[in-house]
């Protein structure tokens, strides 16, 4: 919904969430394939939650995600 350019206040009028539930949701959507699969198998650091996860300002570079949320190898 966002790369057809709908608002945040659309997307959660469609989702009947509020715009802060969107917004603290977005940056799931954007996590690196890696985290995204070790979070799935369960495998991700044991301090990766949910919350760390909203309130980190993630970078946009994947790498730089994994470095920042423990995956560093």
């Amino acid at each position: 919904m966002l790369r057809d350019n709908q608002s945040l206040d659309e997307i959660a009028d469609s989702a009947k969430l509020s715009v802060t539930q969107i917004r603290t949701r977005i940056p799931f959507a954007l996590l690196s394939p890696t985290i995204q699969k070790a979070i799935l198998n369960g495998t991700q650091p044991p301090d990766l939650t949910a919350d760390k996860i909203a309130r980190t300002r993630l970078p946009i570079d994947w790498q730089e995600q994994e470095k920042l949320l423990g995956f560093e190898a």
